[in-house]
């Protein structure tokens, strides 16, 4: 009631406040100071719609009257503050993504789809610079945003433009802005108002009304404090100092910047008004001679003669208004060069022609585009002529758009690329400025030699024909895109080319031969070739091979790999020149032409000279946000981990990381931190360290110098360690294995680099007990919650015992702290303390009434790990028996036993005389299972027990069998599946009883068993038979089999068991690979769908040989029920005596459970449960499946087609765990109704 008495008095006073006289009523202010000619701001809108020009005539005659323009940023700079911003480009864009990366050296002729992307991209590009238009509201726009009308009057009246911020943390405050409003919930009164009308329309209704009162009061309410102040606040204190400074020069501005900057007490009004300017409001009528002076500017186009400006590879000279601007992009490059004041641009598009490896002997000509012109050309074409420039064929083409824009395109053909040169602007502009454009352009000339080149940024050299073209080779164009070579002998018409592409991924290493080979594969894959005569040479290791695109053309390949850097070479041409261009190839040191600047980065904590400023990161504002807002409930003591990517000249990227300790984390020795982190690099990426060095710098702190490597990889991770009191830096980078420290780059960033941690703190090998015990009796509530929820990080010592355990006693735990009390009792029992035993069992005592208390003095003997203790244990429950409110909180009890199966084992036989209480059974029923099937418990051990134990098996016998029918009642639908019934608990009574199987009474009970229909508990049923050597019926196999989802689990069993013997000789190989198929796919019903064997093939990969099983299916998609056809497959490892390989570990799906639950209740998962798990004999293997594979939802095309699907599907089988390769989409017909 009080939040809605609140709200609506808030809306009433907003709405008063409007009604009322506004404070700032106009959006054109008048700034003048000491008598001085003034000046004047205006608030604008940044878009192109007409709301933004409702513009007085008064606006015009203020603009006019000022010596210069102001505006946020000036547009003349906007292209060259991107190139030198590098770091905010994306280095060595590669459209694929590193998962998809070989794909990326693919390579086609021209295709019509890239063509019409090129023309689109044209105005695409230049659009939000110079229009920001949208050809949808063609009728409701006007030709510019009003920023840049601002500035065109502003140069076409001879004005200097001035900017008042700077771009860089203009971008920085922008970008904070955006991400500080994420979590924003407005106040009731601003949900209120937006309820009829969208933020963006209530902006619109105030901007059209010219009411920055309004504006400001949205603003505020509609966006978090940090938005405004970063978005706002910030800015308009730079922007008017900025102000300021020209003022006090004498000289006059007409400022344009949004309107939303200018109200409220931190908008610039105010902030001008403090520093003593008169600001006041400015209004006036927009008449005819307003909307004429309007239409007057808009059309004084400043004519002036462009001058000759050269791509970067000196292939194309034209006649343009400003520099080339290059930029590359996924299968295209293009060179702008704006003509900002008159509101039109030069643009070319360049795309690589490599119409040389068709099939046929089609040769470059535009009669191809000539049938597209009518789509891709905008508006109506108005002339088109076929002419040469400078020999090559070419369109010149005028055309003219709906909005009555004239422009201008020249199109031509060169055997390297297809240039599409345009002049776009506005009205009437292109017409007049091109008319002499045409005899500027100039192509550079085939030549007959051969010259050795280079890519700007070095790192290899090759001998080409001297007509050659290296797109993007520029300063800034080259940090997007790998340059690429493409030459051309005309003497032979044979065709060279280099595409390199950078991959610096330091945590997984492929065999070299595996990618070298792979890379040409993908190339062919593409020109639906095949290769042939492939061979490796080493020294450096590289792979050649050839192909046939027809009887007269060979392609020839070879691919090289440096280091993070990857090199495919190609030719169509003789034998003779394709070796001298292949040997001509020589890897060569990187040219880093850019110098290196001191950069220093706070949110890691080091400085190093780089030559690349890596811009900001989302690390740069997830730590603003976890150190800054909406912390309420963060451990400010938990270690971080946070990395940063830093580029160069060559796209070799560094990648810094710097973890954070926890405060209370330890380490004994600065060695036993070098080795903890060695190990986790062999576990986490299977790397092998080499090259060791471990010592003190200049700086007095500790650095580990190391190498990581992987068989068969020739790439090597170059890393460095150092560590400091609060955590430490690595740095890592992507090498060769013969790199000899010839890189200045990586040497000088890793001789520069100096960590630089901003706070003092603890050391990492100091004991942390005393600051853990002054932490959790803080009065500050924050300090107090994040000790407790840091105490698994903390390694108590013996002398630490009378604190912890005076703690245990004393301290005041809230309700809700029993879990962190629970764990410090815990770490009681990992002591050898003389007095911890007696200590935990006077404690047990004494909390006779809080069973969990108790349950975490038990947890705290098991961690002691002592047969002297299990006795304890049982002591103690035979005393005082916990009895926690939920059986669920026994989980951590069990599972501290089950992580010590030696020491259990010796007291279960005692621990099941609880079997009984509801609140243990089924945990001591699993961990007797459990120790009993990892060898651990003997079954004469449970043989008093085990009448007890068939009484409550039969029980559970009978709740899953009602349980089962249940469920099968329940399936009525064509793909309607049932939950599938839990049978864990019934497996850990069969395991129980199976030695016992020969007994009268228990063999009937195992005979019930195998009566029921469920495949699960009948494959469990025989596995256990098996392994006990108990007699198995043939009766049970064969009802197995009858289930074809069980076919193969049934192989598996009989094969582990050596029984193999004994599997049903009715059942095919083709049925084994139809039984995973339909194991595997949820969405086949064997009994509605067709399903047909289609094939058998054959593959091998090194020491793996594979049988694959095809097959047809005739489905129904499940969520349209559309009946769609796909091909799917089973692919078998064949063993060495050709049967099906399977997997020999013993599952151990119990172990896990028990182990991994008591990690995530006792930990908040913040340990490595991975060490913990391997500890216990958990192992994970990431290849341990591959035995088998099987996939489906492979799009049928028709019979002809198959062939192509074997090949794709086969690549899959052999390569499906390689992460960089590609494979075709899968098909899921009918998923959206087509």
């Amino acid at each position: 009631m009080k939040k809605s008495l609140a709200a609506l008095i808030c809306l009433l006073v907003l709405n008063l406040s409007f009604a009322q006289e506004k404070k700032y009523p106009s959006l054109l202010w008048e700034i003048s100071k000491d008598n001085n000619k003034p000046s004047y701001l205006y608030g604008t809108m940044h878009v192109s719609e007409r709301i933004a020009f409702h513009l007085s005539d008064v606006f015009f005659e203020k603009l006019l009257s000022t010596d210069k323009v102001a505006l946020e940023s000036n547009p003349e700079t906007w292209l060259d503050e991107l190139q030198n911003s590098p770091g905010d480009m994306v280095m060595g864009m590669n459209p694929y993504g590193q998962y998809q990366f070989y794909k990326s050296f693919q390579r086609s002729p021209l295709k019509n789809e890239l063509l019409k992307q090129s023309f689109m991209f044209n105005d695409f590009m230049l659009n939000g610079i110079l229009y920001r238009t949208n050809d949808s509201f063609n009728d409701y726009q006007e030709d510019t945003y009003l920023d840049m009308f601002i500035y065109q009057v502003g140069k076409r009246t001879n004005r200097t433009i001035v900017n008042l911020e700077e771009y860089k943390e203009s971008r920085q405050l922008v970008e904070k802005a955006f991400l500080s409003n994420s979590r924003f919930d407005p106040p009731a009164w601003a949900k209120k108002m937006s309820k009829d009308k969208p933020m963006n329309i209530l902006m619109e209704d105030a901007y059209r009304e010219k009411n920055l009162d309004m504006i400001d009061s949205i603003n505020r309410g509609m966006n978090s404090p940090d938005y405004n102040k970063f978005m706002l606040f910030e800015r308009n204190g730079n922007m008017v100092k900025r102000m300021d400074s020209i003022f006090k020069k004498g000289e006059t501005l007409f400022i344009g910047i949004g309107a939303a900057h200018l109200p409220g007490h931190d908008g610039v009004i105010e902030m001008l008004r403090e520093k003593g300017y008169t600001v006041k409001p400015v209004s006036g009528d927009y008449t005819i001679k307003g909307r004429g002076q309007k239409d007057k500017l808009d059309h004084a186009f400043q004519y002036f003669n462009y001058t000759n400006q050269t791509t970067s590879d000196g292939i194309l000279t034209l006649a343009a208004p400003s520099k080339l601007y290059e930029f590359e992009f996924p299968g295209m490059s293009m060179a702008a060069s704006p003509d900002l004041k008159n509101g039109a641009y030069v643009n070319v598009i360049r795309l690589k022609n490599y119409d040389f490896l068709r099939k046929n002997n089609y040769t470059s000509s535009l009669t191809k585009i000539d049938s597209l012109l009518y789509e891709y050309i905008p508006g109506n074409i108005t002339k088109k002529e076929k002419i040469k420039i400078n020999g090559f064929d070419a369109f010149d083409i005028s055309n003219k758009t709906k909005e009555g824009d004239s422009q201008r395109y020249w199109i031509i053909s060169t055997p390297l690329e297809y240039l599409i040169i345009s002049v776009l602007g506005k009205s009437e502009f292109v017409e007049n400025q091109s008319k002499n454009m045409l005899a500027s352009i100039k192509i550079k000339n085939t030549g007959n030699n051969w010259e050795k080149v280079s890519p700007i940024q070095g790192g290899y050299s090759v001998q080409v024909p001297s007509y050659h073209n290296i797109v993007a080779n520029d300063k800034f164009g080259s940090l997007m895109g790998n340059p690429e070579i493409l030459a051309h002998d005309k003497t032979d018409g044979s065709y060279y080319f280099v595409i390199e592409k950078t991959l610096n991924d330091i945590e997984y290493l492929e065999e070299t031969e595996f990618e070298l080979k792979r890379i040409q594969y993908e190339f062919y894959k593409k020109l639906k070739i095949d290769s042939t005569n492939g061979k490796f040479s080493q020294n450096p290791l590289t792979y050649t091979s050839q192909s046939k695109l027809n009887d007269n053309k060979t392609i020839r390949l070879k691919s090289v790999i440096h280091g993070s850097h990857y090199y495919l070479l190609g030719t169509v041409s003789n034998e003779t020149k394709t070796k001298q261009f292949f040997d001509s190839f020589k890897l060569e040191n990187f040219n880093y032409y850019r110098e290196p600047k001191m950069y220093k980065d706070t949110i890691l904590n080091y400085t190093v000279k780089t030559q690349i400023d890596p811009g900001s990161s989302e690390i740069d504002y997830e730590y603003y946000y976890k150190n800054h807002l909406y912390n309420s409930d963060k451990n400010h003591f938990e270690g971080s981990n946070k990395s940063r990517t830093i580029s160069s000249e060559s796209k070799q990227n560094i990648i810094v990381n710097y973890r954070k300790f926890p405060r209370y984390g330890h380490y004994e020795t600065i060695d036993s931190l070098w080795n903890t982190i060695v190990k986790n690099n062999r576990i986490d990426f299977e790397f092998e360290a080499f090259n060791k060095k471990t010592y003190k710098n200049d700086d007095g702190k500790d650095v580990m110098d190391v190498y990581f490597k992987k068989p068969e990889s020739a790439q090597i991770v170059k890393t460095r360690y150092i560590a400091s009191d609060l955590g430490y830096h690595s740095i890592k980078t992507l090498v060769d294995n013969d790199y000899k420290g010839n890189d200045p780059y990586i040497e000088r960033f890793f001789n520069d680099f100096t960590p630089s941690d901003s706070v003092n703190g603890i050391s990492i090998f100091e004991q942390k007990t005393n600051l853990f015990l002054n932490d959790i009796e803080s009065e500050e509530d924050s300090i107090r919650s994040s000790a407790l929820k840091s105490v698994h990080y903390i390694k108590f010592k013996d002398e630490d015992f009378p604190a912890l355990s005076k703690l245990i006693e004393n301290f005041e735990f809230e309700e809700d702290e029993s879990y962190y009390k629970n764990s410090l009792i815990a770490k009681i029992g990992e002591l050898n303390h003389p007095q911890t035993n007696q200590f935990l069992i006077n404690y047990y005592h004494k909390n006779s009434g809080d069973s969990n208390l108790q349950l975490g003095v038990i947890e705290a003997f098991t961690k002691k790990k002592n047969k002297q203790d299990y006795k304890t244990i049982l002591k103690l429950m035979d005393e005082d028996l916990p009895l926690p409110s939920s059986s669920h909180d026994l989980f951590g009890t069990f599972g501290s036993m089950a992580a010590d199966p030696e020491n259990s084992a010796k007291i279960i036989g005692d621990l099941l005389k609880y079997r009984s209480i509801p609140e243990y059974q089924n945990h001591i029923i699993s961990l007797t299972a459990y120790l009993m099937e990892s060898g651990k418990l003997a079954p004469r051990k449970i043989r008093p027990y085990r009448k007890d134990i068939l009484t409550l098996a039969k029980l559970e016998l009978k709740r899953t069998t009602s349980n089962w029918m249940d469920s099968k009642r329940s399936q009525t639908d064509y793909y309607e599946y049932t939950t599938p019934t839990d049978i864990s608990l019934l497996k850990s009574y069969i395991t129980l009883l199976q030695p016992f199987s020969h007994e009268k009474e228990n063999q009937e009970f195992f005979q019930k068993v195998e009566k029921l229909d469920i495949p699960e508990l009948l494959l469990f049923t025989l596995d256990q038979k098996l392994e006990a050597d108990d007699n198995v019926s043939d009766q049970l196999i064969k009802k197995i089999s009858k289930e074809k989802n069980s076919q193969w689990e049934l192989y598996e069993i009989l094969k582990r068991n050596n029984k193999l013997d004994k599997f049903p000789k009715e059942i095919s190989k083709e049925h084994l690979a139809l039984s995973v198929l339909i194991g595997e796919n949820g969405q086949i019903n064997e009994k509605e769908d067709s399903i047909k064997f289609l094939t058998t093939k054959n593959a091998a990969y090194k020491n793996k040989s594979y049988e694959i099983y095809f097959f047809k299916i005739k489905t129904k998609n499940i969520y349209t029920g559309i009946d769609m056809t796909e091909v799917g497959y089973t692919a078998f490892e064949l063993d060495k005596d050709n049967t099906f390989k399977i997997s020999t570990k013993k599952e151990k799906e119990k172990e896990t459970n028990l182990i991994l639950e008591e990690v995530y209740e006792t930990a908040e998962v913040a340990v490595e449960v991975t060490e913990i798990a391997v500890e216990a004999g958990v192992q994970y293997d990431e290849n341990e499946d591959d035995s088998v594979f099987s996939h489906s939802g492979i799009e049928y095309i028709d019979d002809e087609y198959l062939e192509e699907t074997y090949k794709s599907e086969i690549d899959r089988v052999l390569f499906h765990n390689k992460k960089r390769v590609s494979f075709e989409s899968d098909y899921y017909g009918g998923y959206l109704g087509y």
